[in-house]
Formats: structure tokens, C-alpha cells, sequence
């Protein structure tokens, strides 16, 4: 026998178990078999139970309603949203690409120390504490050795950086506002923070951020 532990008040799946002991009968749960138990294992959190449909206390498969199909427009978009914080944070501090002076490619993350010590730098810079003719090392991904920097390569590391978390704080904003615009599921259902944002706007966020920090980097 497959068990379902569920909320009595609006039918939230909140457990599966394949026995009830002495710990947990006396909890809520329904009957159901072995297919349901697998698909809703194999979809955690997607699906609900309609109580109205109940009734012997076991459950089968036309049961189960789509939790996506019960929210609003409104309840979508504020968790994708919500989720795009966490999506804008990664990409900030996966990092980006940098070329040196020689051509060679580098990638630097920028993770919150990453932020800080790149910060602290430049400060030092602009306060004429690091001399103009200073050699600044930098350790970049994944490797051993640090990098030389001369002065005006690590302003151009700071400015690309620098470029590369304003785009992302824009986009945040730009894609969080586009969402609110849109008014079919459907339409949110094949959106991702990737690719969401169209073309347009995301040109609109480059020549943005060009005009703030004065052209290509």
C-alpha cells in the first residue's frame, strides 16, 4: 500500500510513505497506488490534491491538480520574479571574460569578496595610495598563478566588471517589468530569465550602461 500525507484544509501533498507506523498514523494521509506514489515522487511540489474529488479516501491520478493551474497571473509572476533575484545574483557572481593587453583571455568571477577586493583596489587607485606605475596582481579562475595587472589594465578589469553587474541590475529590473506586462499563461510558461527579455530591451540596457560609463570597455 502507497500513502499520501496531505493539508486537510486546501489539499497541499505534504508527504508519501509506502507504510504508516506507530510515529505517523495518525497524521493525514490517503490511500492511492503505486502509480500515483511515483508520479507524484517524480514531481515533487507540482501538484495538489483536489479534495471535492474525494471520496473513500483513496487517491487516483484525476485527482491531482496542477498547482500551476490554480494561480493567478498575479501569483506566477511574483514567483518568478521573486526567483530572478536569485537568478541575477548567480550571474553577477559567475563573473565574466576579460582580455588582457596581449590578447589573452580571462574570466574573473565576482562573487562578494571578489566585489570587495576589486573595489578596495580602485579606491586605492583613485586616492593615489597605488602609484600610476604599480604592478597589481590578480588571481583569476580557476587558476594557480596570479596576473600581473599594470594600472590601466585593472581600471579596464574594474570597468568591465563594473559594466558586467550593472547589466545585470538592469536586467533584473528591465525582465521583472516586461513580466508584468505579460497576460497569458502560457506565454509566462515559456519564458526563463535567460531568453526573456526581447532583443530590443536588451539593447536598450547596453546603450544604457555605455552612456554611464563612456563607451565600449
Amino acid at each position: 500500500m502507497y500513502y499520501i500525507l496531505f493539508d486537510k484544509i486546501d489539499g497541499t501533498i505534504l508527504g508519501l510513505d509506502n507504510e504508516l507506523t506507530e510515529h505517523n498514523k495518525g497524521l493525514d494521509w490517503f490511500n492511492t497506488d503505486e502509480e500515483v506514489y511515483k508520479f507524484i515522487g517524480s514531481n515533487n511540489g507540482k501538484y495538489k490534491i483536489n479534495l471535492n474529488k474525494v471520496k473513500d479516501d483513496t487517491i487516483t491520478m484525476d485527482m491531482l491538480i496542477n498547482i500551476r493551474d490554480t494561480e493567478t497571473i498575479s501569483d506566477i509572476i511574483e514567483n518568478m520574479q521573486s526567483k530572478n533575484k536569485d537568478y541575477c545574483r548567480m550571474y553577477i557572481e559567475n563573473g565574466c571574460e576579460f582580455i588582457l593587453d596581449n590578447g589573452e583571455s580571462k574570466w574573473y568571477t565576482y562573487k562578494e569578496t571578489d566585489q570587495l577586493n576589486i573595489e578596495q583596489i580602485h579606491n586605492m587607485i583613485v586616492s593615489n595610495i597605488i602609484k600610476e606605475n604599480a604592478i597589481i596582481p590578480i588571481k583569476f579562475h580557476e587558476e594557480v598563478e596570479y596576473t600581473n595587472l599594470s594600472i590601466n589594465e585593472f581600471n579596464r578589469l574594474y570597468k568591465t566588471l563594473a559594466s558586467h553587474k550593472l547589466y545585470q541590475l538592469f536586467y533584473l529590473k528591465e525582465y521583472n517589468d516586461y513580466l508584468e506586462t505579460v497576460t497569458d499563461k502560457n506565454r509566462l510558461s515559456r519564458l526563463t530569465y535567460e531568453i526573456g527579455l526581447p532583443e530590443d530591451k536588451r539593447n536598450e540596457i547596453e546603450e544604457k550602461i555605455n552612456n554611464m560609463l563612456g563607451g565600449d570597455n
